[in-house]
């Protein structure tokens, strides 16, 4: 992987920005859950056909997390704490090249492309398992 940082064309979108907004949102919701004012019910998946869906337990490790337990958010939840992590990182990195009109640039060799598409799908599966044999 090669990692060079380049002037930012003008007009060029900082897309890691936009999307790290919602990680903003989560405390909102915290605090909406911990107060009562919302609350959510069983995963209509899980009530369906007893299996986990995807993001089963993401309120739960989202709740741990604010409460500083990280270990328990990812016991809950991985796949979501890894993308909350990534999220983060590159919207932070995106935020800096705004600010001094840069942008870095990640360049994949075709092994580490392919590796990349591997974990795109291995990881949304194992995660499923790993809910399902824990119960969440």
């Amino acid at each position: 992987m090669q990692v060079y940082v380049r002037p930012r064309r003008l007009g060029e979108f900082p897309l890691g920005a936009l999307l790290m907004l919602p990680l903003f949102g989560l405390p909102l919701g915290e605090w909406m859950l911990e107060h009562g004012h919302t609350s959510f019910e069983r995963c209509a998946m899980k009530v369906a056909f007893d299996l986990p869906c995807l993001s089963c337990g993401s309120t739960r490790g989202t709740l741990r997390l604010f409460h500083g337990d990280l270990l328990g958010a990812i016991a809950f939840q991985p796949m979501m704490m890894l993308i909350y992590a990534l999220l983060l990182g590159w919207g932070m990195t995106s935020l800096w090249g705004l600010y001094h009109r840069k942008r870095v640039v990640l360049h994949f060799s075709a092994w580490e492309d392919t590796l990349i598409k591997v974990l795109v799908v291995a990881i949304p599966v194992l995660n499923w398992v790993y809910l399902w044999k824990m119960g969440i």
